[in-house]
């Protein structure tokens, strides 16, 4: 029977790395099922925000959330962003299923904040696994290194194995798949957040992120304008047709659109009012005196406004924002 691990953000909003890692482990294998919170409860946590944190305040704020969730809990892992008394960088009672660490800047000794985020959660998941075996004073570069040396994280997610007195202590508890699922999967998610971690970053400055302690999601907008903008200035300095443009920023809006649902009519409408900006600019153009000239050799540099005649109608751009209006209105109702 699968593990069910719920991955809770204490103090600040977290979320968008943790799903993207708790995503790529749930993909590299069956035997862990790493969830979020449901949405009701996703923004408990951040109220629960401090500089600095004693453990005995996270186990409790963990026990009476869990008691108040209620529901299948067994597992709960907390991320935190804040200092931790002692200079500790998490901990757990693994017995009772908790467990927290910090991303605080001080503890972290690789590249990928994603890798780090993985490897504690493995962590903590393998001592949910054998709660009875502890950490160790020396150094192993095993998982379960006791870590007062705050560089020894960085030699662990390196090795990402265990000493052979660790081994044969988890080994009443283990079995294939569970060997197979740390040790062989999840460990190679881990490599790949630690290698590629540019790529994640990248990604997620574009990607739209959820925002659970807000009433409107507008993280949208960046992806949106910079990408649409980006693909349409390249397509009219390409073929200089100004409508395929406008449609590419529309394309570019849909699909915002439905990579993340959240408030879709809200999103969509947003959309429709940009593309009645963008359709509206020949013409505004045209009424200030300047000329908007064609860059294909055969259309010439001759006066030069809508090639398609469904956008040559004045009264589009106007509809654009009716329509963006509507939807807006619409979302704010249902929301």
């Amino acid at each position: 029977m699968a593990y069910v691990i719920e991955v809770i953000a204490l103090g600040q909003n977290q979320y968008p790395y943790i799903e993207t890692v708790i995503n790529l482990l749930n993909k590299s294998q069956e035997e862990f099922i790493y969830r979020l919170p449901p949405e009701r409860l996703l923004k408990n946590g951040l109220s629960f925000s401090l500089s600095r944190y004693k453990k005995e305040d996270v186990y409790e704020w963990l026990e009476k959330y869990r008691q108040a969730a209620k529901g299948n809990r067994r597992f709960v892992i907390a991320i935190l962003k804040g200092e931790i008394d002692n200079n500790f960088f998490g901990g757990s009672k693994a017995k009772l299923g908790l467990a927290y660490f910090s991303t605080n800047k001080k503890n972290l000794f690789n590249k990928s904040p994603y890798a780090y985020i993985a490897y504690f959660i493995i962590r903590y998941s393998l001592k949910f696994v054998s709660p009875e075996v502890k950490n160790h004073e020396d150094t192993r570069g095993c998982f379960y290194d006791y870590m007062g040396y705050k560089p020894d994280i960085g030699e662990s997610l390196k090795s990402l194995r265990l000493c052979d007195e660790c081994s044969l202590k988890i080994q009443p508890n283990f079995n294939e798949e569970i060997y197979d699922s740390i040790f062989l999967k999840m460990s190679k998610v881990i490599k790949r957040l630690e290698l590629w971690w540019w790529f994640y970053k990248i990604k997620f400055w574009f990607a739209p992120q959820k925002a659970p302690n807000e009433q409107v999601d507008n993280s949208w907008l960046f992806t949106s304008i910079s990408l649409g903008i980006a693909a349409s200035l390249l397509v009219f300095y390409l073929s200089g047709w100004f409508e395929l443009s406008l449609i590419i920023f529309l394309v570019v809006g849909i699909y915002v659109f439905l990579h993340n649902p959240k408030r879709r009519y809200f999103r969509l409408g947003a959309t429709l009012f940009g593309f009645a900006a963008l359709s509206g600019i020949p013409r505004i153009s045209a009424a200030m005196g300047y000329k908007m000239t064609s860059g294909n050799p055969e259309v010439g540099n001759e006066d030069w406004f809508l090639k398609l005649d469904v956008f040559d109608e004045p009264l589009l751009p106007i509809a654009f924002v009716i329509a963006g209006i509507i939807l807006m209105t619409f979302d704010r109702k249902e929301n």
